[in-house]
């Protein structure tokens, strides 16, 4: 059982649509402080996840939020020194790390994703949306990141990931998610527009989904 202590949320028009393809073998790369895997996975069918993050401050309070769940797994580690018998995945979740990569550095690192999948599995990454993510950050309602090194827009984005995969689900999320976070009230009415009205063009956040 996964410990309910994080108020991460997504809209709830995407999180069930991620949640539909969480199963079997889960692995998260860049997993934080385990929020964002804490919140796919509550109600997933899945039998195991391991999660990997470099910074150990963080995988310490992710541990926090999966302490009392065996089927997942923290290593205090990146993509790069995977252990080598980590075996195949049928999920491999990546949420805002991608812009955090060189763009020299984005191929090979897919693949390297690629070769962790089974046949038929199943890529689910998240990153900001470049134009509207500026626009905001431009106008003083967001902060620049000053870690980003390959921000894409939606159709850079789709075109690097097409490369390697068969495109399933591209969805975005409107400007608004911090403020929908704040009670279940905004939440359920943010989720509400964003299920009807949400388009890629102006999405804050881009959620793209494929197989191998």
């Amino acid at each position: 059982m996964i410990k309910k202590e994080c108020n991460y949320k997504i809209s709830l028009d995407l999180a069930a649509v991620i949640k539909s393809y969480i199963k079997g073998r889960v692995l998260d790369i860049g997993t934080g402080d385990g929020s964002k895997l804490a919140f796919i996975l509550e109600d997933s069918r899945f039998k195991e996840a391991i999660a990997l993050e470099p910074d150990s401050a963080k995988i310490a309070s992710a541990g926090k939020l999966f302490r009392v769940d065996s089927r997942v797994e923290l290593i205090n580690t990146d993509l790069e020194n995977l252990p080598q018998n980590i075996g195949q995945f049928d999920v491999i979740t990546m949420f805002e790390v991608i812009e955090h990569l060189p763009l020299s550095e984005l191929d090979r690192y897919i693949r390297k994703i690629k070769e962790l999948l089974i046949d038929g599995g199943v890529i689910i990454i998240s990153s900001p949306n470049r134009c509207i993510y500026r626009l905001i950050c431009n106008i003083g309602l967001d902060s620049p990141e000053p870690t980003h090194l390959s921000e894409m827009n939606w159709l850079e984005l789709r075109r690097v990931m097409k490369r390697y995969f068969t495109e399933q689900i591209f969805k975005g999320v409107l400007p608004g998610m911090n403020i929908a976070r704040r009670g279940p009230l905004l939440y359920g009415l943010f989720s509400i527009l964003n299920k009807n009205f949400s388009n890629l063009a102006i999405s804050r956040a881009l959620y793209w989904i494929g197989k191998k």
